[in-house]
């Protein structure tokens, strides 16, 4: 054979050898890809003490019994290439008229629906088909892990079902907090937190278009009969010194059950402009109305309460609020109130530490019954709350380690301010009050 002729042989040789490989490591890649996460992910997931499936890894296909119970429309709107319009889909067989009732309510004045359309709402929701697909669904902490070349692919398909199963849940949460039913609402908000965390375990949550943050309305679960009056005083101390989340389902009611408001009026407009629907442009101008009530909110609404009825001010940082603005909110809203005779226990939240700042108001509003239980009155100093009941604040993630409080010279205000750090990485720390609730005694 000339050498030619067999050196061009050999490289042809090579060339499909190479050839071969390539394409085979690319055909092979996701099951190469699955197979080196798969001790990676069990070690995490076992050390969270969760129980490892290797079926989370498989694609969502028929021959995957764990997705089988999916609805083919839910499949083929996941694999549109544009922006898919679910709605409608989630809240199949809901009376559209009575979406819209339920949704004009702002979430942080829910507690205020009539008992009429709350049960009207859960009667429907109880027959739709749609609402067992959400349930199931819901109830699959798993999905998130579920291998992006799948059908599953498409970030905005996710995140429009995640916020629409979220948008269903706190509506059925908040009927069922009208109608005396904490454990319903319960569940509901296990099935709230499942679908938040899809969206904080890699399913690419679009911040400026989809950034929504949820505050608790206190209200809702005190007007149910949760009062912190019926606990005993060992279930406070527990709260006063847990992290807020696995004490009891009650607290945990009162951590998850959370009225789900935008970030800033700017993050309303801009979904606003983008919406699909119009029942999804109902809610936004509901919310748009409920943001500018809670900015400014009518003082008058709680100086009917009781003198020195304990009032939570929280608040959350916004881009589009200048310091100095929310300093003036904030020294107006806690002047007044004090000159009302009205205790106040305030706080400002960066959206980074919501929970655990929630988490710590929680303690604080649990700690200062107990101390009234016990006392007869709300104590002048901190040092009576810390560290006996009430943590110090060094040891909580994310404060700048401080609880300030005032006296007034008559005793009939006092005003607390849990600390929190104002300044985020980017040196910005826009706060603003946001949501007003009253912690009744």
């Amino acid at each position: 054979m000339k050498p030619k002729l067999k050196r061009a042989l050999i490289l042809s040789a090579i060339a499909v050898t190479l050839l071969t490989i390539a394409g085979a490591t690319w055909f092979l890649s996701p099951a190469l890809t699955k197979a080196l996460n798969w001790p990676k992910a069990r070690a995490n997931w076992e050390a969270k003490g969760e129980s490892f499936d290797p079926h989370d890894f498989q694609p969502a296909a028929v021959t995957d019994s764990s997705n089988a119970a999916l609805h083919p429309w839910l499949t083929t709107q996941l694999q549109a290439t544009e922006y898919p319009d679910l709605e409608s889909e989630i809240l199949r067989g809901i009376p559209e008229d009575l979406v819209d009732k339920i949704f004009a309510y702002p979430y942080h004045d829910r507690e205020t629906l009539p008992r009429e359309l709350a049960q009207r709402f859960l009667d429907a929701t109880a027959n739709a088909p749609s609402v067992a697909l959400a349930t199931e669904i819901s109830s699959r902490p798993n999905w998130q892990r579920l291998d992006h070349n799948t059908p599953f692919h498409n970030d905005w398909a996710v995140n429009q079902v995640a916020r629409d199963l979220k948008h269903l849940w706190y509506a059925h949460s908040a009927c069922h907090l009208i109608l005396d039913n904490p454990e319903e609402a319960w569940r509901d908000a296990a099935r709230i937190r499942t679908v938040r965390d899809w969206t904080k375990n890699g399913i690419g949550l679009t911040p400026h278009l989809l950034n929504v943050t949820t505050h608790t309305s206190l209200s809702n679960v005190w007007r149910t009969g949760i009062e912190l009056d019926a606990w005993t005083d060992n279930q406070l101390l527990e709260i006063a010194r847990s992290d807020g989340w696995e004490t009891s389902a009650r607290d945990r009611t009162l951590q998850a059950l959370r009225g789900e408001v935008a970030s800033s009026v700017a993050t309303f407009q801009s979904i606003a402009d983008n919406a699909k629907t119009r029942r999804m442009r109902v809610f936004i101008a509901a919310q748009q109305h409920a943001l500018a009530q809670i900015i400014m909110p009518p003082i008058s609404r709680y100086e009917a309460l009781p003198a020195n009825t304990p009032l939570i001010v929280l608040g959350n940082d916004l881009e589009t609020t200048s310091n100095e603005h929310s300093k003036d909110i904030r020294a107006r809203l806690t002047e007044t109130l004090a000159s009302a005779g009205r205790y106040v226990l305030t706080t400002y939240v960066p959206a980074v530490c919501e929970e655990v700042t929630q988490s710590r108001l929680t303690r604080v509003a649990a700690a200062l019954t107990l101390y009234h239980r016990q006392h007869g009155h709300y104590p002048k100093s901190i040092d009576a709350l810390t560290p006996d009941i009430l943590p110090a604040p060094a040891t909580d993630p994310m404060t700048n380690g401080s609880l300030l409080y005032r006296i007034e010279d008559d005793g009939s205000a006092t005003i607390w301010s849990v600390g929190i750090d104002q300044t985020d990485d980017q040196g910005k720390g826009d706060d603003v009050v946001l949501t007003l609730s009253a912690l009744q005694k």
